[in-house]
């Protein structure tokens, strides 16, 4: 019989993913009323075994081996991956593993020796659930895919196409748990969007604000830019971007990669703020970006007083940099110019 019901979830909030966060959540399971819980886990450090101290989970979900904390990963995929796939040996063998089929680096996780149900999903490669019909939508995205042995058009509030890969995570595990697909779709309605991650808001002059600025990796920030030139297409685009951190060694080769992808967009201007953004500029400078249309700043005083004075209107600013650039700072300050 296929469930309708909602259920009672405990989840772990913002980015408390660390074991002794778990510790704490998995105390509150002594309240019978909740009928399953949902953790982000941190696999970016030596601590990361010590998750399973607590709990064994019955599905375990691994989105994609990327950039992310490249510093505490020792700065290569292969390592990334190795630590990742340390949930693996951990979920139960009878539970379910899903991973990313459209990413190349998933590849590399270990999932060879795990007994249970193994599903993947995409978009552009083979997966068991594979989406088609992918809109980007000035809400969100919508897409189809199948479930319960029909064709559904879902629909998530989140941007861009990593965010359909996110939703058919949730999708596949909905099936797979008989949940109905009109109560999935409700589901994915009802998400709270988080703040500051490719948050849409409107600006003085009819420019807009994509403000993602909560944190930053090199593969987010390509990703930024990539929904960046897909939102309201005929207006001007200008990326703001911070330093990112905790990238050890691949820091500056971090950035440049960052720069030569911007050198591939057709952007009105970019504006960089930190020690590390230069290596962003002088790239896409190298790679083919008018150096007219790059503008460097020691300080967010410095930047915010050019932004106050080249202001634009008709335009869409994105906003991007690690948490500790803080350059939540300069999204505020967008919200508060007027276009003279």
């Amino acid at each position: 019989m296929t469930k309708t019901d909602q259920w009672q979830v405990l989840s772990s909030l913002e980015n408390n993913n660390s074991p002794k966060h778990i510790k704490g959540y998995v105390s509150l399971l002594k309240d019978k009323s909740y009928d399953a819980f949902c953790f982000e886990l941190s696999m970016a450090h030596r601590t990361r075994e010590k998750h399973f101290l607590y709990f064994r989970p019955n599905i375990s979900v691994i989105t994609s081996v990327g950039t992310a904390h490249f510093g505490p990963q020792e700065n290569n995929i292969r390592s990334t991956a190795n630590n990742k796939s340390k949930i693996i040996p951990y979920t139960r063998p009878d539970g379910m593993l899903l991973t990313n089929a459209d990413d190349p680096h998933s590849a590399l996780l270990k999932t060879n020796t795990f007994k249970g149900s193994w599903i993947t999903v995409g978009m552009r490669n083979l997966a068991t659930y594979q989406a088609t019909n992918v809109v980007f939508q000035e809400d969100g995205m919508s897409f189809c895919v199948m479930y319960k042995g029909k064709e559904e058009t879902f629909h998530t509030s989140m941007m861009g196409e990593h965010n359909v890969i996110h939703a058919l995570f949730a999708v596949a595990i909905a099936e797979q748990l008989d949940f109905c697909a009109e109560d999935v779709k409700k589901g994915l309605g009802n998400a709270e969007k988080p703040p500051r991650r490719l948050e849409l808001s409107r600006l003085d002059g009819q420019s807009t604000l994509l403000d993602d600025s909560f944190n930053a990796n090199p593969d987010s920030v390509k990703i930024a830019l990539d929904i960046l030139m897909k939102v309201e297409i005929n207006k001007k685009k200008y990326a703001i971007l911070g330093d990112i951190l905790e990238l050890g060694s691949y820091t500056k080769q971090g950035h440049r990669d960052i720069g030569k992808y911007i050198a591939s967009k057709h952007l009105d201007g970019i504006y960089l703020q930190g020690d590390y953004s230069f290596y962003i500029g002088r790239e896409a400078m190298k790679n083919g970006f008018p150096s007219e249309n790059i503008h460097y700043f020691k300080t967010k005083k410095g930047l915010m007083e050019s932004l106050s004075a080249t202001f634009d209107s008709n335009s869409v600013y994105l906003v991007k940099g690690s948490c500790a650039s803080k350059m939540r700072i300069i999204s505020e300050h967008l919200k508060e110019l007027k276009r003279s």
